[in-house]
């Protein structure tokens, strides 16, 4: 393939997935944020939408080892890897080039080779290959190094003090010229210096967001979920005592492991529980959400309640930080609160859930800290807490959301 110009785009690794484009598609921005904090991506070098190269950062945990490159055939096939280790001066090595052959489509998708090549490249410079055979093909490539990799990667990349020694300049990040000549190893060529630019993901809506959330408080309104059409019922609970001024969220069963936590006012707050019921279904209703009201001014923004240290920049597609679920329950406290006995929890918390109540409230001195309890939307997961602020930036509720009719399930 002659090559003019490259598009770039960037997404999570692959895996096993042969498909064209990205499988999860993320900004240059939020991209370059996982470069600098040496976290995983994946950057996809296109011609006039056909693939061409795609290399995958590992990132910090495999600093040995930090890059994979695939090149595919004019078939839109990834039939070339080459593994790059980790060498002094700020240089990549060689490590490995393996290369597959695919009789036809079908194949390929199934990730049925029919030859495989692979050829290791030592430090000291000794060059060892090893072949096999698999497919209807039947015969195993011929023997001996092979010539057209082992002269392409001569072309493209430097060569250090012995033959099978081959380096190239670790990336600055956006900077992928140096990869996109690997390509040549695939018999692709370039005419002259191809221009290359950025590509935004069409259809990238960036993390979580809290869309919906006012609508879950609503009495009667109807939400779409995996349960079927639900109704909103609302029930009142509280007030919740916050007297520490840090109202906390955590499963229920494990208060003190690592709740999240929000700044408050100290004081006493009614608590709205959303609940969905389904009446087509007949399926049991599910708490959709709770709020803590903090005062009546309206929200004029959403944010993440975060824990130091969380950069909401380097989530992912439709991701957040939340909180886990274990035991099926979740709780709102304040944060001097508990931790529960087991005969609390298991004796007195999920007992009452279990006999229908919506919300548990433990029997607390008048005054002191409070906590409500509740089953967790459909069980055990992740699950974002939202800070409504006012105009002014105070808090004006926090909202524990369980991903029912908000906009569907992040990551």
């Amino acid at each position: 393939m002659l090559i003019d110009s490259l598009e770039v785009s960037y997404g999570e690794h692959w895996g096993q997935w042969r498909g064209t484009t990205h499988p999860a598609p993320m900004s240059p921005a939020l991209t370059a944020r996982l470069h600098d904090a040496g976290e995983a991506y994946s950057v996809l070098l296109t011609t006039r939408r056909r693939p061409v190269l795609l290399a995958e950062y590992w990132g910090k945990s495999w600093a040995h080892q930090p890059w994979r490159v695939y090149v595919f055939d004019d078939r839109a096939f990834r039939t070339h890897m080459i593994d790059l280790e980790a060498y002094p001066g700020g240089w990549l090595r060689v490590l490995r080039h393996s290369r597959w052959e695919y009789t036809d489509r079908g194949r390929y998708e199934s990730g049925a080779w029919d030859a495989e090549v692979v050829t290791t490249f030592s430090a000291e410079g000794t060059v060892e290959v090893g072949r096999r055979s698999r497919g209807p093909v039947g015969a195993v490539p011929a023997d001996g190094a092979e010539p057209d990799v082992v002269e392409a990667l001569s072309r493209v990349l430097n060569r250090g003090d012995a033959a099978g020694v081959f380096t190239i300049a670790e990336p600055g990040f956006g900077d992928w010229r140096g990869f996109a000549g690997l390509a040549a190893v695939a018999g692709h060529e370039f005419a002259g210096a191809a221009a290359v630019h950025d590509e935004r993901p069409q259809q990238w809506r960036g993390p979580l967001r809290a869309d919906g959330i006012e609508g879950l408080f609503v009495a009667g309104a109807r939400h779409d979920t995996v349960s079927g059409p639900g109704v909103v019922e609302l029930v009142t609970a509280g007030p919740l005592r916050i007297p520490s001024g840090q109202l906390s969220a955590a499963d229920a069963g494990w208060l003190e492991n690592a709740p999240r936590t929000v700044a408050v006012p100290p004081g006493a707050y009614p608590v709205a529980v959303s609940l969905l019921r389904f009446p087509e279904t007949g399926d049991f209703p599910r708490v959709a959400a709770v709020k803590v009201i903090i005062d009546d001014r309206p929200v004029a923004a959403w944010q993440m309640a975060l824990r130091p240290g969380e950069d909401p920049e380097l989530l992912r597609e439709r991701g957040f930080y939340g909180v886990g679920v274990d035991s099926g329950t979740a709780a709102l406290f304040d944060a001097t609160f508990g931790p529960l006995s087991e005969n609390e929890f298991e004796g007195f918390v999920v007992e009452q859930l279990d006999q229908g109540r919506v919300v548990v409230e433990l029997p607390i001195s008048s005054g002191g800290p409070h906590f409500v309890a509740m089953w967790a939307g459909l069980g055990d997961g992740v699950y974002p807490l939202w800070v409504g602020r006012a105009v002014d930036g105070r808090v004006s509720c926090v909202v524990l959301d369980f991903l029912l009719g908000s906009g569907g399930a992040g990551q």
